[in-house]
């Protein structure tokens, strides 16, 4: 819905500013997160490649590296 849509917006911008000030390695997830229910898919994967580069040894790192292979199937590099 709309609603939705603008609600996503909102957080991708507020994520970004609290990432910008904090450096947080699980911001980038975060927003990846909120650009693929966006369906903005580039910038989804390239977000989720950044929170696994900062999150090596993270308990999401299975699920984001699932979410990169079927966002990668797109061709959006």
């Amino acid at each position: 819905s709309a609603m939705e849509q603008e609600l996503y917006s909102l957080a991708i911008e507020r994520f970004k500013i609290a990432y910008s000030l904090s450096q947080d390695s699980l911001l980038p997830c975060n927003i990846g997160e909120a650009y693929r229910r966006l369906l903005q898919l580039r910038e989804a994967l390239e977000y989720y490649q950044l929170c696994l580069e900062k999150n090596p040894k993270s308990q999401y790192l299975p699920r984001v590296k699932d979410i990169v292979q079927q966002l990668s199937i797109f061709n959006l590099e």
